[in-house]
C-alpha cells in the first residue's frame, strides 16, 4: 500500500503548482450614446485613435458631429502629422452638404489628397445608418443618422468587420461610377 502522506515523497516542502498561464483577453469597450455630446466625444475618440484612416459613412456629414472644432483639430492631426493619414468619406445625401458653411467638407477640397468624399452608391441601400470607424479598431455607429442613439466599441471585430466590408465595397462602386461619369478610364 502507498502512503497518502505528501511528506513521505518528499513533497511536503515543494509549493503549490501556480496557476496555468491565461493571456489577457482583448479589451472590449461597448457603450451607449443617448445624446449629441455623447456622440460628438465617441466620434473624436475614434478619430483620435486612428494612426493612418479614418472612414466615415453618413447621411450628409452631420454638422453637429463633424463640422465641430474638436473633430476638425482630430482630422487635422491625422492628415497633417502623418504623410500616409487619410479620411474617407461615403454620403448618402450630397445635396445637403454645403462647402461654404461646413468647414470639413471645405478642409476636404483643400486636402483632396487626404480626405476624399465620395456618393454612397445605390447598392448600399438607403438606411438611415451612420458611423464612423478607425484602423485601430474602435468605432461608433448608429442605426438612424437622425437620432443620437448609438454604440461605440473598442475591437468588436465581428460587427466592425461587416461594416468595414459594407464600407470598402460601396467606396470601390462610388470609385468605378465616379470613373465612368468622368471618363476617366
Amino acid at each position: 500500500m502507498v502512503p497518502a502522506d505528501p511528506a513521505a515523497f518528499g513533497l511536503a516542502d515543494r509549493p503549490p503548482d501556480a496557476p496555468a498561464y491565461e493571456p489577457p483577453p482583448l479589451k472590449t469597450e461597448l457603450q451607449v450614446t443617448t445624446q449629441l455630446e455623447d456622440v460628438r466625444v465617441a466620434t473624436q475618440r475614434v478619430a483620435a485613435s486612428a494612426q493612418r484612416l479614418l472612414s466615415i459613412c453618413t447621411t450628409d456629414m452631420e454638422p453637429p458631429v463633424y463640422d465641430q472644432s474638436y473633430f476638425m483639430e482630430v482630422a487635422k492631426r491625422l492628415i497633417l502629422g502623418n504623410p500616409f493619414g487619410r479620411i474617407r468619406v461615403l454620403v448618402r445625401d450630397q445635396g445637403r452638404m454645403n462647402s461654404v458653411t461646413n468647414r470639413f467638407v471645405s478642409m476636404a477640397r483643400r486636402l483632396s489628397h487626404s480626405i476624399d468624399i465620395r456618393a454612397q452608391p445605390d447598392s448600399m441601400g438607403r438606411r438611415p445608418v451612420s458611423y464612423c470607424f478607425s484602423d485601430a479598431g474602435s468605432m461608433i455607429f448608429r442605426a438612424r443618422a437622425d437620432r443620437w442613439d448609438g454604440v461605440t466599441a473598442q475591437r468588436n471585430s465581428p460587427h466592425m468587420q461587416r461594416l468595414l466590408d459594407e464600407f470598402e465595397s460601396g467606396w470601390r462602386e462610388a470609385e468605378a461610377h465616379m470613373r465612368l461619369h468622368s471618363g476617366y478610364r
